[in-house]
């Protein structure tokens, strides 16, 4: 069983709705999925609310029971679990999904406020076993397309792997959420075309980067 934590010290920037489109896409792809949700606000678990479909499993998690409930997705046979985390600095629930993650994402946007998080963030995942920079939120219009956001992650966190794929800012993204959908379960509509590649170009990174 892999276990992915997904990690931000600033709330916002991506962390739920990134941990909700890998889960559907491991089970569409790959078997069993499910998020542990720990974040107090249970956003994950309101989405999970408004699916039709039952999978992937949204699980409410605290800081006692991970280690209980890590064991029984393992006798469940669970191949990935995504844990969403509070966006809080010195949290111990960071430190113990840290510990126990096989691969640390950290979603980062390019806007000053969550800019500077990253140095905020940065120190809470430093130790782990492996950490990826997902560039997310890019305007559908930058002329750039992300290259400055790259280059402010590279230059503040040199040893943090930044992933080839980007994630622009564009409607199919944010849309199937009110659903309890995601980006990969869109239909297959021209004006979809450009997020569904992205999200599952992302997708394919994060799988061969977790094992």
């Amino acid at each position: 069983m892999k276990i992915i934590g997904m990690i931000s010290t600033k709330g916002g920037i991506g962390k739920t709705q990134l941990s909700q489109n890998l889960a559907v896409l491991f089970n569409e792809n790959e078997g069993k999925a499910v998020i542990f949700d720990m974040d107090p606000q249970q956003t994950c678990l309101k989405w999970a609310m408004r699916r039709e479909s039952e999978t992937p499993f949204v699980i409410p998690a605290t800081l006692d029971d991970l280690d209980n409930k890590l064991d029984v997705a393992r006798d469940e046979k669970i191949q990935y679990v995504i844990i969403d985390t509070p966006p809080r600095r010195h949290d111990p629930i960071l430190t113990a999904v840290v510990e126990r993650s096989d691969l640390i994402i950290t979603p980062i946007r390019p806007e000053p406020k969550y800019l500077d998080g990253l140095e905020d963030t940065w120190p809470e995942i430093e130790n782990s076993k492996s950490a990826i920079a997902v560039l997310n939120a890019i305007p559908a219009d930058a002329s750039s397309d992300g290259d400055d956001l790259h280059e402010f992650v590279a230059e503040t966190c040199p040893d943090l792997l930044i992933a080839s794929a980007r994630l622009h800012y564009r409607k199919a993204v944010w849309q199937p959420d009110i659903a309890g959908k995601t980006v990969s379960e869109l239909p297959q509509n021209l004006k979809y075309m450009k997020a569904k590649a992205e999200t599952l170009a992302l997708f394919k990174q994060i799988k061969k980067e977790v094992k």
